[in-house]
């Protein structure tokens, strides 16, 4: 059987870069879940979380059969020399949104022992129409060329030659989706997979849970192709819709931005907390501009947590001290209630810093063994206790065999809300430091009456906010049996002597709301919206749905894409990388220095992989390139595109005096040092400086593994006639012989700085030559 999970609906909508931009919250999460291409057969696995079990016999009335299918399957992919038919199986429901259809898998394998390949291809088992195929081929000794042999406009007729003829009746209500093509950026070894989306347009607006999306790679072959449509819903006509403006101010007026502490890394280990900004999901209503959450259900207004304790019932975080188990258990049985036959079986102490904030906690693990009784068998109890606060973090009550486990509805049985007071005031008496920053969460649960009467525990959820600013990754549960109203589980999860006791200045939740607003653009969109389900989003959705409608909303649909976590920061109003805590400049627009430049084409990767900052919004590529920015370049090249994060360098002391921990450049001064790129014995790295060609040229050898092979004498002649009395002619000779750094003539010109423009096309010329040469690091 087939089941589909609630990633069709709600995930559906990210696809094809569509996400509603209020799903990303201020603070973070401006990162796409497919920033690199992804096969088709990946994004079917993840939005459709298919579980299959299919059969290779179909019904007597099935139109397609099942040589047929296998003979159209070879008709849509051509199937290459060598790959023999593996299997075919039917499956009775192939879900779309509105319908259920029966379809053909069919798969072929390679049968060369050289290298491995499988294709699978679906086919609708009634009309015999395309809904997806993929192919993965693993062959080592494949070489990927710098750049591709195709670019991404040629992909992208690729993609729309085999549209069109594999889909004549729908092409002409798709639109080729610009924004999903902005998470792509070419990789740097070759071996690249273009992203094409198409999405379904209807009535000139776009419904972006209808689309076909496949990837291309760089020799123009189609690797992937899945389409997700729908025959059977009915599209409203436009109607009074508001306008996109008066959506713009809907957005901004209903947003409700707050505050939250959040932990980047830094590069000494121990991060400071943030503040940042954040909002919920929401879409809008383009009839009434009233809010509605991504699953197109009206958004209600969220009842108010609960407060623990209205007011500090301490006088501060007690002084430290050291408890003795002994005093350690006291504690606990001091505020849950032990059991008269608990004994105390075994006892741990244990002290850790945490690598990221540097907060030591000091903590006693206790077990405790309970003696038989008419209810349990074999029972124990856990708990954690802070050796320094006296506070009980964690316990546990376990039964391994219930005698009387039945939930039962006896009168006297406490009720939900009954023991969510005993909760209240649990809490209250386990951490009364606290009791003040806690707050009874009323959304979590949210359980009907039915699963109620079948729990036989119930749990309740506590997040902790201090002066007003939220901390998400605190938090306090507690559990309680239902029919003895004991305390069954207690966690806490609080970090201690971190937060500020007086809150940080902060921009205004307005100012936020506008920084977040100019990250976007308003779109009119369809969407289904399953009236039946008013928890689709935490309950899994039959589909396809009982019954369905296509509503007008108003989505956001961002302008510029982080690639990395990002958070706004409400001190400064920057957004900045989570992991290296740096300031991050959203590229809405090329710079305006970019368009026409003779080094266009390698500026552009050198922005997409961000190894270049703009100046005032400019690339200035006649400006000269620093040490750093070079160093910047080669390794993220030899790291295929990524970066190295300063956490990875925590303990580590800095190999240069000028190139400290809290340096941008000090984990990739780090990782060329790892690389044997940069020599530390000078004690100085000077990362502002501007380099040489010379000084370039023996980077570029040393990043192609070849420095000690240039200092061969008489092994490389170079034309160059003006480096006859430099010691690194040979490292010139490779770098020209390779076109890398090119001669003008008959001169190198070895002392002449070099400028933005001319690294960034060495850079490309270098990854040219480092995906030919079969002997280079990779």
């Amino acid at each position: 059987m087939k089941t589909i999970g609630i990633a069709s609906i709600a995930s559906v909508l990210l696809l094809c870069s569509v996400a509603p931009a209020s799903a990303q919250p201020v603070y973070a999460n401006h990162v796409y879940p497919y920033a690199e291409a992804k096969t088709v057969a990946d994004k079917e696995a993840e939005l459709l979380d298919l579980e299959l079990d299919g059969s290779d016999e179909a019904p007597e009335d099935t139109k397609i059969k099942r040589e047929r299918a296998i003979e159209l399957a070879k008709q849509y992919v051509t199937i290459p020399s060598g790959y023999i038919l593996d299997g075919i199986v039917y499956q009775s429901n192939y879900y779309t949104i509105s319908a259920s259809r029966g379809s053909w898998i069919i798969s072929f394998v390679s049968k060369d022992q050289k290298s491995y390949g499988d294709i699978s291809v679906t086919i609708e088992s009634d009309t015999g129409k395309l809904l997806s195929f993929y192919i993965n081929e693993m062959n080592t000794d494949k070489k990927f060329t710098f750049p591709p042999k195709i670019d991404m406009e040629h992909a992208k007729q690729t993609a729309l030659d085999y549209i069109t003829k594999t889909n004549p009746q729908e092409i002409s209500q798709l639109r080729y989706d610009e924004d999903y093509e902005k998470s792509f950026r070419k990789p740097l070894d070759g071996n690249v997979e273009y992203p094409i989306c198409y999405l379904r347009v209807v009535n000139g607006i776009v419904f972006p849970q209808n689309y076909v999306v496949m990837t291309v790679n760089g020799e123009g072959k189609i690797l992937s192709y899945m389409q997700q449509w729908d025959e059977l819903l009915t599209f409203q006509v436009p109607g009074n819709s508001i306008s996109p403006g008066q959506a713009a101010e809907q957005f901004n007026k209903l947003a409700e931005p707050r505050l939250q502490y959040i932990v980047p890394n830094t590069p000494n280990g121990f991060a400071a907390p943030a503040v940042a900004y954040e909002t919920d999901a929401f879409l809008l209503d383009a009839e009434t501009g009233e809010a509605l959450l991504p699953s197109g259900l009206k958004k209600e207004k969220q009842s108010k947590a609960i407060p623990v304790s209205d007011k500090r019932i301490t006088n501060g975080i007690p002084k430290a001290q050291k408890l003795t188990k002994e005093q350690a258990a006291a504690q606990v049985s001091a505020v849950i209630p032990l059991p008269a036959s608990a004994k105390l079986q075994a006892t741990d102490y244990l002290e850790n810093t945490d690598p990221i904030t540097g907060v030591t906690s000091y903590e006693w693990d206790l077990s405790w063994s309970i003696a038989s009784d008419k209810r349990h068998d074999d029972s124990s109890i856990y708990a954690t206790v802070d050796s320094s606060t006296g506070a009980v973090l964690r316990y546990s009550r376990y039964a391994f065999n219930y005698a009387d486990s039945k939930v039962t509805s006896q009168s006297g049985t406490p009720s939900y809300d009954q023991l969510k007071i005993k909760a209240l005031e649990s809490v209250k008496q386990l951490l009364p430091d606290y009791a003040h920053e806690l707050f009874l969460d009323s959304q979590y649960g949210g359980y009907t009456q039915d699963e109620l009467q079948n729990m036989q525990t119930f749990e309740y959820y506590f997040r902790r906010n201090i002066n007003g600013i939220d901390v998400p990754n605190d938090s306090v549960t507690i559990s309680f049996d239902r029919q003895t109203a004991e305390i069954q589980e207690f966690n806490s999860n609080l970090l201690t002597s971190y937060y500020p006791a007086e809150p940080p200045k902060v921009i205004s939740a307005q100012k936020a709301k506008d920084i977040w607003m100019s990250q976007y653009k308003v779109e009119q969109q369809y969407m289904v919206v399953d009236k039946e389900n008013e928890n689709a989003q935490q309950q899994e959705l039959k589909l396809p749905m009982a019954q369905t409608e296509t509503k007008l909303v108003y989505n956001l649909k961002p302008i510029f894409q982080f690639r990395e976590l990002t958070y706004l920061d409400a001190g400064t109003g920057e957004w900045k990388n989570n992991e290296t805590n740096q300031i991050v400049h959203p590229r809405i627009t090329d710079p305006v220095d970019l368009k026409g430049n003779w080094a266009e084409e390698a500026l552009k990767l050198m922005l997409d992989y961000e190894v270049l900052d703009l100046v005032d919004g400019k690339v200035q590529p006649d400006a000269l390139v620093t040490r750093g920015e070079l160093v910047q370049m080669f390794i993220t090249t030899l790291n295929g595109g990524y970066f190295p994060v300063a956490s990875d360098y925590a303990d580590r002391s800095a190999s240069f005096s000028d190139v400290t921990k809290d340096s941008k450049y000090f984990p990739y001064v780090e990782n060329a040092i790892d690389y044997n790129l940069i020599d530390r014995a000078s004690g100085t790295f000077d990362p502002d400086a501007a380099m040489t060609r010379s000084e370039v040229a023996d980077l570029i050898v040393k990043a192609l593994g070849y420095s000690n092979l240039s200092k061969v004498k008489g092994l490389f002649a170079t034309k160059a006639t003006d480096v006859n009395e430099l010691p690194n002619q040979g490292a010139i000779a490779i770098v020209s012989a390779l076109e890398i750094v090119t001669l003008n003539g008959e001169t190198f010109s070895p002392y002449e700085k070099v400028t933005r423009a001319q690294a960034a096309t060495f850079f490309y010329n270098f990854l040219k030559a480092h995906s030919q040469l079969l002997d280079a690091p990779r």
